[in-house]
Parts: structure tokens; sequence; C-alpha cells
């Protein structure tokens, strides 16, 4: 059965959103790519992995975060779902890598677009709220003590995502001259490394079980960028 008006036009918007955020005027410290293998086949467009570099003047700003976005039959009337994939100490995202932030949930609206949601993730990052946490026990330690729990964040983002020193950006994601090989690598090695859903589109794997793959991913990222900026 052919696809209908509707879908040739669901999936026209989704292709044109991934093209806006791998150009080259796409947001700084973000890059996108394909979870599939073959682009060429319009299925490998419904599911993205992303990364987004920690902003500055936070815990995490030395980070690296790998997210899986996938977009329900109803997208752009509903939110696209996403995940970190990186393990992260965030009272705002839960042990599954869920996020809570308006645009996500109420806020979502059909003009909105995935290169603002990445946007509002990093805010995320920089701005943690207690009164909107998924996770009790990180807001009130953040509301007892927040630089034990920014200590604690900063630490965690060491073990777990990518640790660089402050004043080397050359694996950002979108900085420098390494753009194109850096989201190649996103691609690549997300397609060996990648966390998958299991057949119900549950999440098949904890939090434990993505830290190697999300290392491995950092690393790719990393390594590509330094190359390429001739380091």
């Amino acid at each position: 059965m052919p696809p209908s008006k509707k879908s040739k036009k669901r999936l026209k918007r989704i292709k044109n959103e991934f093209n806006s955020c791998t150009k080259k005027d796409r947001p700084d410290g973000v890059a996108v790519a394909l979870k599939a293998a073959n682009s060429d086949d319009d299925s490998a467009y419904e599911e993205w992995v992303a990364a987004i570099y920690g902003p500055p003047d936070c815990p995490y700003d030395t980070g690296v975060f790998f997210l899986n976005i996938s977009f329900p039959e109803k997208y752009p009337f509903k939110a696209p779902d996403v995940k970190f994939v990186t393990p992260i100490y965030h009272m705002n995202i839960d042990d599954n890598g869920i996020p809570c932030v308006d645009i996500l949930k109420d806020q979502w609206a059909p003009a909105l677009s995935v290169s603002q949601v990445l946007l509002s993730l990093q805010v995320l990052l920089q701005s943690p709220n207690p009164d909107s946490a998924l996770r009790k026990e990180l807001a009130d330690e953040y509301t007892k003590d927040s630089a034990e729990y920014e200590r604690k964040a900063k630490e965690f983002t060491k073990q777990h995502a990518f640790y660089e020193s402050d004043s080397d950006t050359s694996a950002k994601p979108g900085a420098g001259n390494g753009d194109d090989d850096v989201e190649s690598k996103v691609e690549v090695v997300d397609k060996s490394n990648g966390v998958e859903d299991d057949a119900n589109g549950a999440a098949a794997n904890t939090v434990a079980d993505t830290t190697d793959a999300a290392a491995k991913k950092v690393d790719a990222v990393a390594d590509a960028a330094s190359a390429a900026s001739g380091k």
C-alpha cells in the first residue's frame, strides 16, 4: 500500500529537520546522525542519534552526551521521543534517560523542531529545576547543598560521559573544522555500538548496560575531531 499524503508530508518534515541539523549553521554544540545504515531508505529517518556537548559554566561542561531520538506516527503534532543514552547525574532526567522538559510535554507545538528540543536540553543541563524533578533524592540533595550536588554531577560526568580540559573544545560537536568528520563518526559508532530498544519498543538495556557503548561513541567523536583539527 503506497504511503498516504499525510505520511509523505510527515516524512518530508522529518527529512527537512535532519538536513537543517546537519548544516553548518546548526546550533553550536550539537550533532545528529541517522541510526540506520542506509539513508536512501525513508524509514532510516525515523530514528536519529544526537550528541550534545555540555554547556559552559555547569557541572556537565566537559561532557558529551548521546541521545536517541525517534518520531511518533503523529509527529509533528506529537513531540519526538528523546532518551539520553549516556548516563547523567541530573534531577530532571530519570534513571532510564528520559528528560523532563516542557517542550517535550504540554508545551510542544507543531511549529517547534528537534533543533529547539536539543537547545532546550542544553538549557536544562545549565538550569536544573527541583520543582519538576524526576529523581527526588537528587532534588533534595540540590536543595540542601547545591555545591555537593554539582560536585557529584561533575564527577559522574568524568566517569560516564567524556572529560577534557576546559580549554580543549576540539571534541565539541559542531565546533572547529571537524564538523563533517565528527558527524560521520557519531553515525558510524552508533551503528556498531548503539543501544537498541527491544522489539516492543521498550528500553532493552539499563543505565549500566549503556555505559561502555556511550564511552566508545564519545571516544570516537573526540578522536575524529582531534584528527580533523590537526592535533
